[in-house]
């Protein structure tokens, strides 16, 4: 009986224990806080991990040691007032001005002036015109390879020799007239940079001259009847020029320009004026002949434009 008691009693309370148990299990929620443990949610601790090589202990300690890098912010500065005296400036990255850097740019230039002989003991010179144009490269900010081609007339009066005795129908005007075609070719050195609006320079090289020197279209119609009066006296130059000038920048790409070129006669050739009946035309002779040995001016103007 007793033994029947004992073993209901430990039935009953190994029953209770589980109902109890069950109970507990069934009223806690998955994810809910469990008391003043804290553990609301499983989190993995955070394990420093080891080296396992010298290699990787320098990397780490070189991180450790790196200095902290600030981020500065660089405020740039309001755009500078426009200098008259600058036109090719630019800012860099840090606001700084600098000049700009002028790659190999193609140049062309028309050419108007006036263009003679410097004189010549055989009769009073008159100068008339020149046209022309240069075409150039500018190889670096101070250099200019330039080659070009002008035309210019001048006249000549009072000769020292007037094959035509007193014949001047129309006064005593200019008797002669020279025709020139110049072909140069040098190199122009600016004494400034391309960032001033101003730029004088100095020039030189080599020129080659042709000429065709006879009476002006006025006395030619004169003596239309003497053929021994019409032909040229040719005459044919090669020497050497010095350039002194500036440019004048409208923008970076347009220029006016003013230059005084002066030309010397290294060598000089003619081809006389000659005929069957009468020979050498002693007009036309003594005139070619010295002006042949004479030296030249340009003064000259036009504008430039950068490519």
């Amino acid at each position: 009986m007793n033994q029947q008691k004992f073993f209901g009693f430990f039935i009953g309370s190994l029953v209770a224990l589980i109902l109890i148990g069950v109970k507990g299990y069934a009223g806690t929620p998955t994810g809910s806080d469990w008391g003043d443990l804290g553990y609301a949610q499983a989190i993995d601790p955070e394990v420093e991990s080891i080296p396992s090589t010298e290699e990787e202990m320098a990397q780490r300690e070189s991180l450790e040691q790196a200095p902290t890098i600030e981020t500065v912010e660089i405020k740039s500065d309001p755009a500078p007032r426009r200098d008259f005296t600058k036109i090719s400036t630019v800012k860099n990255t840090h606001g700084v001005l600098t000049e700009e850097q002028v790659p190999i740019r193609f140049f062309v230039s028309p050419v108007a002036g006036l263009g003679s002989v410097l004189g010549t003991d055989a009769a009073s010179v008159l100068p008339r015109y020149a046209l022309g144009g240069a075409i150039g490269f500018l190889i670096s900010d101070n250099i200019r390879l330039e080659g070009s081609y002008v035309y210019q007339e001048q006249e000549f009066s009072n000769l020292r020799l007037n094959p035509l005795g007193g014949v001047f129908p129309f006064g005593a005007g200019p008797l002669l007239t020279l025709r020139q075609n110049v072909w140069s070719g040098g190199a122009k050195f600016f004494i400034l940079g391309r960032e001033s609006r101003f730029r004088p320079y100095l020039g030189g090289g080599l020129h080659w001259t042709r000429g065709a020197l006879n009476y002006t279209s006025a006395y030619q119609q004169v003596l239309a009847g003497q053929p021994q009066f019409a032909s040229d006296f040719i005459l044919n130059q090669f020497g050497g020029f010095g350039e002194l000038g500036t440019e004048i920048a409208i923008t970076k790409a347009i220029v006016a320009q003013v230059s005084f070129k002066l030309s010397g006669v290294i060598t000089g050739s003619t081809s006389n004026d000659r005929n069957l009946n009468l020979g050498i035309d002693p007009g036309k002779s003594d005139v070619g002949n010295s002006v042949s040995r004479s030296a030249s001016y340009l003064l000259g103007a036009g504008l430039g434009i950068y490519f």
